[in-house]
């Protein structure tokens, strides 16, 4: 009321019997307030990829394509990202907006690096030859993070790329078109303990 502005959510009323029920979702169209309880206003937020402007958003590997699916299996291991082909010290590109979160040498991702973003959006990328980017280091979307190498368990120069909302990882094609290396279109409902299902526009 201070403010003089509508709340950003939206409200959703539903008839039970003789009661209307009433739940209102936050509604986020940006990733910059990723420092932010994400769900401070309610369980659930409706996040809609097509509203994000160009400079909000970075295929991490913008002229390279993916070798391995996400869930591809691995002799006894489910693939747990997708692995996108690149040559050795090309660019690796931050998804979003967002804060360091890890960066340096994991088992076999080699050289990796984390980002948090808003939305309980987190990102990660392995393999690097060499990282840029340090912990608690803020970034922008489509900023050079590492140069794409082979460190860890790796057969070829490639990145490594995961995702993960509320600590539950997904499919990173719920976010990204592999082949246009575009934000898929489509609005993501996101719930507090992780569960995210995607709707096409």
């Amino acid at each position: 009321m201070n403010g003089h502005k509508l709340h950003q959510q939206t409200i959703t009323f539903r008839r039970n019997g003789h009661r209307i029920e009433v739940k209102t979702h936050r509604v986020r169209d940006n990733m910059t307030d990723f420092k932010a309880d994400p769900f401070a206003n309610g369980n659930t937020i409706k996040w809609n990829l097509a509203d994000m402007k160009s400079s909000q958003w970075s295929y991490p590997l913008p002229e390279a394509h993916v070798i391995s699916p996400y869930g591809n299996r691995r002799g006894s291991h489910i693939h747990s990202g997708v692995d996108i082909k690149t040559k050795a010290n090309d660019n690796v590109r931050a998804a979003f907006d967002g804060e360091v979160i890890e960066s340096g040498y994991n088992g076999g991702y080699g050289n990796c690096i984390k980002i948090q973003h808003g939305n309980g959006l987190v990102t990660l990328y392995g393999h690097q030859s060499k990282n840029l980017v340090k912990v608690g280091q803020k970034v922008k979307a489509g900023q050079v993070i590492g140069l794409a190498g082979r460190t860890g368990r790796a057969t070829t120069e490639h990145v490594h790329f995961e995702i993960f909302f509320c600590g539950r990882r997904y499919n990173p094609n719920i976010l990204f078109n592999h082949d246009t290396h575009k934000l898929q279109n489509a609005t993501l409902t996101i719930q507090k303990n992780g569960s995210v299902t995607s709707r096409k526009n």
